[in-house]
């Protein structure tokens, strides 16, 4: 009965051969675009989602991304913080030095990083995990793309780096980690993390000064308006604010990050949420523009069959077993259009 089917099946083809050729080709195209927007959608969803703790991982910030140097020392106390993490990219002005066979390299994505970093941020480590990074002054971690660029088949862990930054002061840093190059899912975009103790102004105590980014890890279960409203008695004491006026101060979720195209010297690619609304609907509308042109196809090439059902009916067809044939069609030709897309969208 199968092998019949696919006998028949292989003959209308053959026939009606332009019908199936437009109604095969249009379903495959309405599903591969439907599939590819619907990949994006995911993957602009999907920013800082891979990280252990994103659910609790807020930033603070105000009309900019950055805050003050002692806004993290001053919150530790708050009930619900249970750690933060500071950390500022480097400037034009400075470059990393690598001593090797290649000559002086330079590279600009370097994070003074606090030694909480990874607590907050799940970087997979290539190779074991280093004990307390980024606690010592002179330790350092790089991805793996730099350590192959510079060490190339040799092992990077313990070998050392200088840094060389805008007040042309060299410090010699120890490789103590590897980490994985970083997703193109993620607002963070380093090669090097320094520790947040040879920052300048890391011993800064202006509140009137928004230099770093400033990050908290929540308690479980922790509200975070409570949270923001201590946070914003103490921002408004600390920069002596008068009654009524706006300090702007707010608590933006890990994952939210990529969404927010408001504050200034923020980093890392941004969208908006409308986009992805509007390609949501896109992607509904073209398959369903594709399910429908299928139908009206099909609709149309059964009328053309009249006689080949009043033919079957004469010798004894049976309405049920029209209907398994017609809907046996319908659903090769989906399944077979559903098959192509699918390599073609991972081309």
């Amino acid at each position: 009965m199968f092998q019949q089917s696919i006998r028949l099946l292989t003959r209308l083809i053959a026939r009606h051969s332009v019908y199936y050729l437009i109604s095969f080709s249009s379903l495959t195209l309405g599903i591969c675009a439907f599939f590819l927007l619907s990949l994006y959608v995911y993957f602009e969803n999907s920013f800082d989602t891979f990280h252990e703790h994103a659910a609790n991982v807020y930033r603070i910030s105000t009309t900019s991304a950055r805050s003050p140097v002692p806004m993290a020392a001053a919150l530790k106390p708050v009930a619900g913080i249970q750690n933060t993490c500071r950390f500022i990219m480097t400037t034009s002005g400075t470059s990393l030095i690598v001593r090797s066979d290649k000559g002086d390299l330079f590279e600009e994505n370097v994070y003074y990083a606090d030694s909480t970093f990874f607590d907050f941020f799940s970087f997979p480590f290539s190779g074991p995990t280093p004990r307390g990074p980024l606690t010592l002054p002179d330790e350092t971690i790089i991805t793996r793309r730099l350590a192959e660029k510079y060490f190339p088949g040799e092992q990077a862990v313990g070998r050392t780096i200088e840094y060389t930054n805008s007040n042309l002061s060299t410090n010699v840093f120890r490789i103590i980690g590897v980490v994985e190059n970083l997703p193109s899912n993620t607002q963070f975009d380093f090669d090097v993390l320094l520790p947040f103790s040879q920052y300048g102004s890391h011993q800064s105590q202006l509140w009137s000064n928004n230099i770093i980014y400033t990050y908290v890890k929540l308690e479980p279960n922790t509200d975070p308006a409570r949270v923001l409203e201590e946070t914003k008695k103490i921002y408004r004491e600390q920069t002596h604010m008068t009654e009524g006026q706006p300090d702007n101060l707010r608590l933006s979720d890990l994952t939210s990050l990529h969404f927010l195209n408001d504050a200034t010297f923020d980093f890392g690619p941004h969208n908006k949420k409308e986009n992805i609304i509007i390609l949501v609907s896109v992607a509904i509308l073209v398959l369903l523009i594709a399910i429908i042109n299928f139908v009206n196809l099909t609709t149309a090439n059964a009328t053309s069959r009249v006689k080949e059902v009043g033919l079957r009916k004469a010798i004894g067809a049976s309405f049920r077993n029209l209907f398994r044939q017609f809907t046996g069609e319908a659903v090769a030709i989906a399944y077979g259009s559903f098959m192509i897309a699918i390599p073609v969208i991972w081309m």
